[in-house]
């Protein structure tokens, strides 16, 4: 029998998708086209084909994307996909994974659009982590 939880669950169209089951499938995805786009803008960059300005110029935006943007991608879809064999609890899917697939996708772009987001906006006054500095 069915408990009323996994029910709501199972009933949720997120929950079907199989990009939502496993945290890996998303973010593994994601980090694989994300290399493919971050390898064409840096080939722009270095051949001065590039309209982007990045927040922190393009050496440094490119740094901190293969770190955190898709490091960060990989190692999350693992960990997050692995913790249910070390802990025999299952994982954050559905919903709640595809938001955090949607805030790494955000970061990533507000960083490569920085007029996006800019002292003043809607963001910066409701977020204020997203008060954005030159370094």
């Amino acid at each position: 029998m069915k408990s009323a939880t996994s029910a709501l669950h199972a009933a949720s169209g997120l929950a079907r998708l199989p990009v939502a089951r496993l945290a890996f499938r998303p973010f593994f995805l994601l980090a694989a086209l994300f290399s493919v786009l971050s390898l064409i803008v840096w080939f722009a960059f270095w051949h001065g084909d590039i309209l982007l300005r990045p927040h922190g110029g393009l050496m440094w935006w490119h740094q901190h994307e293969m770190i955190f943007g898709f490091g960060a991608a990989v190692v999350v879809g693992f960990l997050l996909t692995a913790v249910q064999n070390w802990t025999g609890q299952r994982s954050v899917s559905g919903a709640p994974l595809l938001g955090l697939v949607v805030l790494w996708l955000a970061a990533r772009v507000l960083l490569a659009t920085p007029w996006v987001c800019r002292p003043g906006c809607w963001c910066c006054s409701t977020f204020p982590s997203c008060r954005w500095q030159p370094w």
